[in-house]
């Protein structure tokens, strides 16, 4: 406790040796670090799952509706439905783990095996056919065309529910 209540620059000099206050300085800077992680990585996220979708081969902006209402939101209901469970089974930090260590895999995962093989993954004959069969159903075919993509997309999307 400091008993100079007017002055707290005394207050400050008088604790800096104190280990409590370097820890306190110490874990408050890992939590700052952690935070602009956290926030740096969804800005990187949020604009480059955008990217991806619109510009890929036989997509454009109009997949992103789609992809919102047929992929999105069913992977978002389904997810918080999960993490309601497992809170109840899980403690606070095993909770935190079993959340983020399998976006983590996705994310390195889509990193060094899924973007590099994108041409040997993408069925696009398939969905050159399907098209030309039925050019009114362009926007979910490619949903199907560019299927690392839309996975990219709604996993960086469920990010959210870790901010």
């Amino acid at each position: 406790a400091c008993y100079f209540p007017y002055s707290s620059v005394i207050c400050i000099i008088t604790n800096l040796s104190s280990p409590k206050f370097l820890s306190f300085h110490f874990s408050s800077l890992l939590i700052l670090l952690n935070s602009r992680s956290i926030l740096y990585n969804y800005t990187i996220l949020r604009d480059t799952k955008d990217v991806l979708v619109v510009t890929a081969p036989g997509s454009g902006a109009e997949v992103i509706p789609f992809l919102k209402t047929w992929v999105n939101l069913p992977m978002a209901i389904g997810f918080t439905v999960l993490y309601a469970k497992l809170a109840n089974v899980l403690s606070t930090e095993n909770l935190f783990y079993a959340c983020i260590i399998p976006f983590i895999a996705f994310f390195a995962a889509f990193a060094f095996v899924l973007y590099p093989a994108r041409g040997a993954l993408h069925p696009t004959a398939l969905c050159d056919q399907l098209v030309a069969a039925a050019p009114r159903l362009s926007a979910p075919i490619a949903i199907l065309r560019n299927w690392t993509y839309c996975l990219f997309y709604v996993m960086a999307g469920e990010r959210v529910f870790f901010e």
